[in-house]
């Protein structure tokens, strides 16, 4: 496998988070919570109804967890999630659907509740070994030919991710590096979206499902959201237009041009764009953003900061 595949997934933090578990109606995907001794289970509503919103109770959308969620250390109905150039996506169920990392999509192996999760390219594989009973990853391992990697996550008394130890093996040498993580944010679903690693720090864009039964899924906010759209700028067809955290770029014939959310408020937003190199302030999107489950849309008027030039752009995804 590619050395820059799949590691990147690596530095994710995890939230932990509980379970539950039905005695009448076990939902695809979800893992249960071990019950203490004198504990009794919580039993599920049989009719659809109330069944939706007992599993969208604010606890138990916190305590939802399949494997498929826990290795890429996510909990509750996620949609989507997008840190940096990998995005995965999930069903209502919990069970991911795609993972692509911007190199080609990988195939996923593995059910919803078993303890190995696996990723699979041409000519490499990688995997992710979890801990059903406790909902957290145990390791994430991969590699081929001479080159392997395996990363141990370490945990406190409480549960909490407190490091990560890598382990890298190159011809038949092998070094070890932990590395401490801290949680600076997390959304009201319980996931981290922003994390220090080390030194660094990285934020991660999260969607959910608006019900545990697959309703629409929350509208995007283009402030905080990931967003990736095409169309047409000042009549070039094949522009493309990226956001992520309120930051991103724009490409054209022309080359590349980095992109910052300004403002956002009753529909109309705001984007200024800059020169890679100089990060001159080269113009302005202003026009209506509008998102629906299935459509995004972005129009408007792009405006020349230096020669006071305008053209339109037409942008969806």
């Amino acid at each position: 496998m590619r050395k820059n595949i799949v590691p990147i997934l690596a530095v994710l933090t995890l939230v932990s988070c509980g379970g539950g578990e039905s005695n009448s109606v076990k939902q695809q995907g979800f893992i249960s919570q071990p019950v203490e001794e004198g504990q009794e289970e919580s039993t599920v509503p049989q009719s659809e109804n109330h069944y939706a919103i007992w599993q969208m109770d604010s606890l138990n959308e916190v305590n939802f967890k399949t494997s498929h969620l826990i290795a890429m250390e996510l909990c509750g109905h996620v949609k989507r999630v997008v840190d940096n150039s990998i995005t995965a996506e999930f069903d209502n169920n919990g069970v991911m659907t795609r993972y692509d990392d911007g190199q080609g999509e990988l195939q996923i192996m593995g059910e919803p509740n078993d303890e190995v999760l696996s990723l699979y390219v041409p000519g490499g594989a990688s995997s992710y070994r979890i801990d059903l009973k406790n909902k957290r990853l145990v390791s994430y391992s991969g590699g081929e030919y001479a080159y392997n990697w395996e990363n141990k996550y370490l945990y406190d008394e409480k549960g909490n991710l407190v490091s990560i130890e890598e382990n890298v093996t190159e011809e038949e040498k092998t070094s070890v590096n932990k590395v401490a993580v801290t949680i600076l944010e997390t959304d009201h679903h319980g996931n981290w979206i922003k994390r220090k690693y080390g030194n660094r720090i990285a934020t991660r864009t999260i969607l959910y499902y608006d019900n545990a039964i697959g309703g629409a899924e929350e509208s995007f906010d283009p402030m905080t959201s990931a967003i990736e759209l095409k169309g047409s700028i000042g009549g070039d067809a094949n522009c493309s237009f990226s956001l992520c955290g309120g930051k991103g770029e724009y490409k054209n014939r022309y080359g590349g041009r980095l992109t910052k959310a300004v403002s956002y408020s009753s529909g109309k937003l705001k984007v200024e764009a800059y020169d890679k190199k100089t990060n001159a302030l080269l113009g302005t999107f202003d026009g209506d953003f509008s998102s629906d489950p299935s459509r995004i849309s972005y129009k408007g008027v792009f405006t020349n900061t230096k020669t006071g030039g305008k053209v339109n752009f037409d942008l969806h995804n």
